[in-house]
């Protein structure tokens, strides 16, 4: 008899597996079919998984306006490539656009989700993102130091506190001084403030 675990939006169910001739183990509409030909023990998470990950797309489609949607943000470099397209903003549950079932495609151009500059929060990253978001954002320091002309500097007329300090003129990056990721060295290297008289 072998015995495993399974648990899926946490509930656990305990399956008893007595033999190997096929067996057939239903759980809240998983199932699981051994047929007996495999040494390993039969192993429930891979449909654990797709029925999770079909909730969260069902989830995505039906409440937009908890999930951030970071599409725009990773194709302007201003998050990691590899951070989800769309984010949860209560459970930080990820997904990503190339792993999505196929009807969701065709819906989620019409759909609205939650604004980032609203919430005022940052995108939540790993430690490695961070790192290498870092790495980039350095590099985006030195520019904005070394070619000022081509930055817009936003400091003396932010609209909201929240509006970045400089924006590139042609990529659109922005640049904040608040940020977690501004280098010590900038702020002694910056041009002073244009102020509007």
């Amino acid at each position: 008899m072998v015995t495993d675990r399974l648990e899926v939006v946490g509930i656990t169910f305990v399956v008893e597996v007595m033999d190997t001739n096929g067996v057939k183990v239903i759980a809240d509409k998983l199932s699981f079919v051994h047929d007996g030909n495999s040494q390993s023990t039969p192993s429930f998470k891979a449909n654990a998984s797709k029925v999770y990950s079909q909730k969260l797309w069902d989830d995505l489609v039906l409440n937009p306006l908890d999930w951030f949607d970071n599409r725009e943000d990773k194709l302007n470099g201003l998050i990691h490539p590899k951070y989800p397209d769309f984010k949860n903003r209560k459970t930080y549950q990820g997904l990503w656009v190339n792993s999505a079932p196929s009807w969701v495609s065709e819906r989620l151009e019409r759909l609205v989700f939650a604004s980032r500059e609203k919430e005022k929060l940052p995108p939540q990253q790993s430690s490695v993102d961070l790192l290498n978001f870092g790495a980039i954002k350095k590099t985006s320091w030195k520019n904005l130091i070394d070619n000022p002309k081509d930055w817009w500097d936003n400091r003396s007329m932010k609209l909201k506190k929240t509006s970045p300090d400089f924006k590139h003129k042609e990529t659109g990056e922005a640049l904040w001084l608040s940020s977690f990721n501004t280098p010590d060295w900038v702020l002694s290297k910056l041009p002073p403030v244009e102020t509007t008289s």
